[in-house]
């Protein structure tokens, strides 16, 4: 089943309005729900009708729900991936302008990421572990300091992204290893480059920080591998 067979889609508005906010999501039958549904019901007539419910309708609903993605705001997400109430509440915070509690977030999409991106002050997101492209997309567009503490690994195509930052400083506190590719990106970022957990670098990443027209902060180890290619360049 190709992935659009697969998906729910759940819109998420661009001009909530105060009869929507009351979920947050509006859901479309797709093919996939429809699946589900079938499979729910394959059970429900077993247990009316007091039949078997045999293996294979087990595993028909256990599919099913296994191919179910959540479009929610433009990201796909599986089941058991998605947003906590406490995220939803949290998300009619920041619709209404209150923006106290974003350090709790542990789940974004591009409309609540676009809307923290307005945030007058250093937008810190120690609850976000992962970023898609797109949400990378519009945190990038904050003016102030961005602190991401909780990503560990990162895309090429999200390091892209990020790099787009003009805010002055952009930490990545978690990252431990830069991949080649990673590296080139960030290195195109205008500011103060927070990278603190760096332990080792090849050397086509140090030669591709070595581009960078900042500051890094990095360890004292990282840092005099990087300037040997700056002295050379």
């Amino acid at each position: 089943m190709t992935k659009e067979m697969n998906d729910i889609t759940l819109h998420e508005a661009t001009t909530p309005r105060k009869d929507t906010l009351s979920s947050g999501l509006v859901i479309s039958q797709t093919p996939a729900l429809n699946e589900v549904s079938k499979a729910l019901t394959t059970l429900g007539s077993a247990i009316a009708h007091d039949t078997p419910i045999t293996t294979n309708d087990l595993k028909h609903l256990e599919g099913a729900l296994a191919s179910l993605m959540v479009d929610i705001g433009g990201e796909p997400v599986p089941l058991e991936a998605l947003p906590t109430n406490e995220n939803i509440l949290l998300w009619k915070e920041i619709e209404a302008g209150n923006f106290k509690n974003h350090r709790k977030i542990t789940f974004l999409t591009p409309r609540v990421a676009q809307l923290l991106s307005a945030y007058k002050e250093t937008l810190s997101l120690p609850g976000i572990t992962t970023l898609s492209d797109t949400v990378a997309q519009a945190l990038a567009k904050h003016q102030g300091y961005l602190i991401l503490p909780g990503l560990t690994t990162l895309t090429t195509t999200t390091a892209q992204a990020l790099a787009t930052h003009k805010g002055g400083y952009l930490s990545l506190n978690a990252l431990t290893t830069l991949s080649d590719t990673v590296a080139v990106a960030l290195a195109k970022h205008q500011g103060f480059l927070h990278l603190p957990s760096i332990t080792t670098l090849s050397t086509t990443t140090a030669q591709a920080l070595a581009k960078h027209q900042g500051t890094i902060h990095c360890n004292q180890k990282i840092r005099d591998h990087i300037k040997r290619f700056k002295t050379s360049t």
